[in-house]
């Protein structure tokens, strides 16, 4: 018998790079049946709470900002996802360390789906504990305590 092919994917929930790659392989999972394992890799771990501009993230680079977000447009409307107008980042530690308890429990696993950064305002919320302790409590979970 063959053994299940597994696809380690590092992500960040804020990183829209990741949320396009997240729709690719949902198609391996349903075209091929490959397993997927989520490796939490926060890209911007400095990120204050009250999140960061894009300008600020990106200063000094000498990006165009409007030309990247349009060109990230493009690329989500090929793969049928919503992408807003994304002016902020934020950070997703919390969010990651949900994540990998939570994929430990029945139905955990939506947390995927429920985190990845669709729209500035959506991003925004996932990384929120108030967020984070009602997808917990919807899981049934008692183990995870409000943050402070």
């Amino acid at each position: 018998m063959t053994e299940p092919r597994v696809i380690e994917v590092f992500s960040d929930y804020v990183c829209p790079w990741c949320y396009l790659g997240s729709a690719r392989v949902a198609r391996l999972q349903k075209e091929h049946g490959v397993q997927v394992k989520f490796v939490h890799f926060p890209l911007h771990p400095e990120t204050p709470a009250e999140g960061k501009s894009l300008e600020a993230l990106f200063a000094g680079r000498g990006y165009d900002i409007p030309k990247m977000q349009a060109q990230m447009r493009a690329r989500m409307a090929a793969e049928g996802l919503p992408y807003g107008d994304r002016k902020m980042t934020f950070n997703s530690r919390l969010a990651q360390e949900l994540a990998s308890w939570a994929v430990s429990q029945p139905g955990g696993e939506s947390i995927h789906d429920a985190s990845s950064g669709r729209t500035s305002s959506t991003v925004k919320t996932s990384a929120t504990p108030k967020f984070l302790l009602k997808f917990q409590n919807n899981l049934g979970s008692t183990r995870l305590r409000r943050a402070k």
